[in-house]
């Protein structure tokens, strides 16, 4: 009987033990979610940036006519759905 009891508590102690790696593996996980979230509103718009070599800032150009080019739209119109796409992605691969 002794023995058993001796079992008993090595097992209640592995499961102490058990229980406090899950709760830590949970935090983890929790952690490398947010990280992943914010790798994915980033990554498209570089994607993007290097995509099109953002040829869109004239740096030595005169007041008149500006810094930002006529077509820094096309930044914005492939990013931000590519973005959202990204999102919707990554929301339906964690529901299913």
């Amino acid at each position: 009987i002794q023995l058993q009891v001796l079992f008993n508590l090595i097992a209640q102690e592995d499961q102490n033990t058990n229980i406090k790696i899950a709760s830590a593996s949970k935090r983890d996980s929790t952690s490398m979610k947010a990280i992943a979230a914010v790798t994915m509103a980033f990554l498209p718009g570089t994607f993007v940036a290097t995509l099109l070599s953002m040829d869109i800032f004239k740096w030595d150009a005169n007041e008149a006519s500006g810094v930002i080019s006529a077509r820094f739209w096309i930044y914005w119109a492939i990013t931000v759905p590519l973005t959202l796409l990204t999102f919707v992605t990554w929301g339906l691969w964690m529901r299913y």
